[in-house]
């Protein structure tokens, strides 16, 4: 009877340990994936804070003479243009060129036509500041941008700034 028990304890206890084993080389798995797919984010307020401050650099290197919009979008209006400023349902022809600090380039210089409200908010905050025939810059931080992982002209955008040149050509 101690033999058959005995026997039986260490067959069950096998089966506990091995059955363990595999629960935790799955988990050990999972969690590597985890982490090592992962970039390191910010919370907001940080990640706010960080960019205010790769901006202002920016700004500094190339002496530009920015505004900043309530929104933390800075701006320099370089041509004036005329008339009136679109809205945010307008639909806008522009010559743009998009890239990041780093100028890695993710929107290659072209004229676009695109409606204002379907953009970036980036986009939806800084296009309106431009008149008909106005050219300058957005600087446009993270939060106003694609979001995380999320470039709608390839490349990554993990909470880096966007730089875009503009010229608004026409809107109606």
């Amino acid at each position: 009877m101690y033999n058959k028990c005995h026997s039986m304890y260490f067959k069950i206890n096998k089966m506990v340990i091995v059955n363990s084993y595999k629960y935790f080389v799955s988990l050990v798995i999972i969690l590597t994936l985890a982490l090592v797919g992962c970039d390191e984010y910010l919370d907001p307020e940080e990640q706010a804070e960080v960019d205010e401050e790769k901006i202002k650099e920016y700004i500094e290197e190339n002496d530009l003479d920015a505004e900043r919009h309530s929104s933390g979008l800075y701006y320099v209006i370089e041509k004036q243009g005329s008339g009136s400023h679109p809205k945010s349902d307008s639909y806008v022809k522009i010559e743009r060129l998009g890239y990041f600090l780093d100028d890695e380039i993710f929107a290659p210089k072209a004229v676009v036509e695109l409606h204002v409200e379907n953009q970036i908010e980036g986009l939806q905050i800084g296009i309106p500041l431009f008149k008909r025939g106005g050219e300058g810059i957005l600087l446009i931080p993270s939060a106003l941008g694609p979001g995380v992982g999320h470039n709608p002209y390839g490349g990554s955008s993990n909470n880096k700034v966007m730089v875009y040149e503009i010229e608004l050509i026409d809107f109606n």
